[in-house]
């Protein structure tokens, strides 16, 4: 979950439970949200547990009143607030005999006072009925924070008339602040497809993406792909995507993308408000501050190669120690397919010398894990034009790791990727910082080579003055 939306669920439900409105809570924005959770239980239990030997004695004593003088006690003498406090304290069946006396509204005033963590016995035997009027009226009042502290306490039936009382509004801003958001999946899975599309248009024409795509990020693989290819199909992601970039909520929205399908990924890389020069910045601002290259560069493998060039470019300008971060997480995920051509065919030089750079000096590991990767996915060209930047040191450095395992399915398509990207000097170079015992071994799998691609790479071989340092190598390519 996004920090940003935790903290500010949080504020929310601590500006309830003091009674005052979020905006004064202002000065916590810094605070981190486990530690807003935990003053507004503190504060919470400051509440309930003060009079805790008073409250079991009116506990106590309404067992011995009848139902009907326990209602009307409640409503004139002792009001929602004490009523909250001492609903935790009663049996659950003398507390819904009371409850069914009182009107919903008194209900609902008590509901917004109480901790459900105290009254859980209670709530599960308040009937479906009274649950679905109650819900009515508290989402007329807007008292999202009060029922969102319910949902972890209500059974299928109980939610399931919540939810049926809910406006769509309601239900999204409930679900923002639901006290368990383990339960969201299971929460969201009780809607309907159609109550799911009114709920994501509810979003857009309401302005609650944030409140949206926190839920979004507490739902299933499944269901967040599902719910993705509705929001594409409804046209609001243009919506969503400028929501998130006004109010700096990009880390909220990356960390989704890698669940989606790669239709609703394509078509949010091509939203127009996206290919916007800024918000490729905020993009990648926030893909660096929150370290999220994983979900951005997926991302990026949908882009028009004009919003490729400039998230190369802005890639391309992280200082050494970032630029090298970033290459880690690029290995550890297994991400050279997307990186190695974005880095190849859409940094400027400077860029790409910087990429070659950082490349050249990685741990061996590395260099051999970014080979396994570039074979398996074609990519011998960009991975040349990335060595022809680097220092002879570097590319005799990591040379043999390039090569040294699996020579034979290597060396033949780093040969065709040297011919048709014409790239025959930095080819050979690579060759020629190979040690003796490898240039042996890949004297056998270079003579079954095909013969063309032998002649060729054999007069670029003696061009070069090549053909004695390659030794073996170099009389395999003469067979």
């Amino acid at each position: 979950m996004s920090a940003t939306l935790e903290r500010r669920a949080e504020i929310l439900k601590l500006a309830r439970v003091l009674g005052v409105d979020p905006p004064t809570l202002g000065y916590l924005d810094a605070v981190a949200p486990d530690d807003l959770r935990r003053v507004r239980e503190q504060v919470t239990d400051a509440c309930f547990d003060g009079d805790r030997d008073r409250l079991r004695k009116v506990a106590f004593a309404a067992k011995a009143v009848p139902g009907a003088i326990a209602a009307r006690l409640a409503q004139i003498a002792l009001g929602p607030v004490l009523c909250a406090r001492v609903t935790g304290l009663l049996d659950p069946r003398k507390a819904v005999d009371i409850a069914r006396r009182v009107p919903d509204a008194f209900l609902a005033d008590i509901a917004v006072e109480l901790d459900p963590r105290r009254a859980a016995t209670v709530i599960a035997a308040i009937p479906v009925d009274t649950i679905a009027r109650v819900a009515r009226i508290l989402s007329g009042r807007r008292a999202w924070v009060e029922m969102g502290q319910f949902v972890l306490f209500l059974d299928d039936p109980r939610l399931r008339a919540a939810i049926d009382a809910f406006d769509d509004v309601s239900l999204l801003r409930v679900a923002f602040v639901i006290e368990g958001k383990e339960r969201l999946d299971h929460f969201i899975g009780l809607l309907s497809p159609d109550r799911l599309d009114g709920v994501l248009r509810t979003a857009d024409r309401e302005g609650l993406w944030p409140e949206a795509l926190d839920l979004l990020d507490h739902v299933a693989p499944d269901r967040l792909r599902d719910l993705g290819d509705r929001a594409a199909a409804l046209g609001v992601l243009e919506g969503l995507v400028g929501a998130i970039l006004e109010q700096d909520l990009v880390d909220a929205l990356l960390p989704i993308v890698p669940g989606l399908s790669p239709d609703t990924q394509a078509a949010l890389a091509h939203l127009e408000v996206i290919r916007d020069e800024r918000a490729l910045l905020a993009l990648v601002d926030a893909t660096e501050r929150h370290g999220l290259w994983t979900a951005l560069l997926p991302l990026v493998t949908h882009m028009p190669p004009t919003s490729r060039d400039e998230v190369a470019r802005l890639a391309a300008r992280l200082d050494p120690d970032r630029l090298t971060a970033l290459v880690t997480t690029v290995h550890e995920h297994r991400l050279w397919s997307t990186f190695v051509p974005l880095a190849a065919e859409h940094m400027d030089d400077a860029g790409l010398e910087r990429v070659a750079e950082v490349v050249g000096d990685v741990d061996e590991r590395i260099v051999r894990d970014m080979a396994d990767e570039v074979t398996r996915h074609h990519l011998w060209e960009p991975l040349l034009r990335i060595a022809g930047r680097m220092r002879s040191d570097q590319l005799d450095r990591i040379a043999d790791r390039l090569l040294a395992d699996g020579l034979d399915e290597r060396i033949g398509p780093m040969l065709h990727a040297t011919r048709s990207g014409g790239l025959w000097p930095i080819g050979v170079r690579i060759l020629g910082g190979l040690d003796a015992t490898l240039l042996e071994r890949l004297s056998g799998p270079t003579a079954a080579l095909d013969p063309d691609l032998r002649a060729m790479a054999l007069a670029e071989v003696d061009g070069l003055g090549m053909r004695e340092r390659l030794g073996p190598l170099g009389r395999a390519l003469a067979t």
